[in-house]
Parts: structure tokens; C-alpha cells; sequence
């Protein structure tokens, strides 16, 4: 037995086939990953008892970060006080996605969890900069315990080079807070 293939059969073989690896070839161009930005630092801030006055600071207090960054920002807080803050710096603003990852143990039951700010009562610190062109706020859980931190994460791209102000605005006994610091870009 001959099998005869017409013309138009075979045409339309070929044409399907062509489609099969056109469109086969486009769904790996669209799948393909694009390589992460290269340009991402890491920046580890602490809030830890000065054992000399006891009063909680960060540290390090001068943040030295490339200009045009990725920054991703890790805050380990060891002070387990709750401070008044004005409810406007309870959430979450200037990141990058619009949130903060709660990867400590201060949240308990929120640990790993993204979350767009926390409760008035439940803010230890935050970590503002609203000077030369930033709108940064992140409120900071409190600390189980002073050997127990709350660990947040956040990630920002940073302006071109110049240094602005950044401090917490929460107050301790009634008068605002002497923690702060100064984050340069270069």
C-alpha cells in the first residue's frame, strides 16, 4: 500500500511544524529568567543597650551605601520596650514592595510574615529617613526579651549620591528619641 500526500497535506505539515517550533522557541524566550540585579547590598543595623548610659542605639549610627542601590536592610532589635509613636509612623512606606518581612521572634506567630505596618501598642522603634528627597518609614517590633530580638527586613533603592538624616520617632519617657543617624550614598 502507497500512501499519497497531496500537496496541500504536506504544505500544512510544514506549516505546523513551523508554528510548533515558533511558538515553542518564543515560550523558552518568555520563560528565560533575567539575570538579578548585581547591584544589591546588604546592611545590617542593630538596636542594642549602650552598656554605658543604658539607653538603646543603633549601630553602626553612619550607614555608607553605593548610590542607585538595591538595599537590603536588616534591623535586629534587642529592646523588648514598647514606645509612643505618632500613628502615622506605624506603617510601612518608601520600600520597595510597600512592606516589611518580620523574621524574628518579636512577632511570634507573625515571624516570616510580610506586613504593611503594625498596631500603635505594638511599635519599638522605627527607622525614618524624610529628609533630601526620602519618604522612608519602618516601624520595628519590640524584642521578646533584651537577649531575644525582633529581626525585620526591608529593601529600598537608593537616590543618587548625597547623605540624608534618619532617626526613630518614637519617644522614650515623654522626650523624643536621641536615636539617629546619617546614610550616605557615594
Amino acid at each position: 500500500m502507497t500512501v499519497r500526500w497531496s500537496n496541500t497535506t504536506i504544505g500544512l505539515a510544514i506549516a505546523a511544524g513551523v508554528l510548533v517550533v515558533v511558538v515553542g522557541a518564543f515560550g523558552m524566550l518568555l520563560a528565560t529568567p533575567t539575570p538579578a540585579a548585581t547591584n544589591s547590598v546588604q546592611v545590617d543595623l542593630t538596636i542594642a543597650q549602650d552598656p554605658v548610659t543604658g539607653s538603646y542605639a543603633f549601630s553602626p549610627s553612619v550607614l555608607h551605601v553605593p548610590a542607585g542601590a538595591m538595599i537590603e536592610l536588616r534591623i535586629t532589635n534587642y529592646d523588648p520596650s514598647i514606645h509612643s509613636v505618632d500613628p502615622v509612623y506605624c506603617n510601612v512606606s518608601g520600600t520597595s514592595n510597600g512592606v516589611m518581612e518580620e523574621m524574628g521572634f518579636g512577632m511570634g506567630s507573625m515571624m516570616g510574615h510580610m506586613m504593611r505596618g503594625l498596631a500603635a501598642g505594638a511599635v519599638s522603634h522605627t527607622f525614618t529617613m524624610m529628609s533630601n528627597g526620602w519618604d522612608l518609614n519602618v516601624p520595628i517590633p519590640p524584642a521578646v526579651s533584651a537577649q531575644t530580638p525582633s529581626i525585620t527586613e526591608v529593601s529600598f533603592q537608593t537616590h543618587g549620591p548625597g547623605a540624608a538624616s534618619w532617626m526613630c520617632e518614637g519617644t522614650m519617657n515623654g522626650a523624643a528619641s536621641p536615636m539617629m543617624g546619617t546614610f550616605e550614598t557615594s
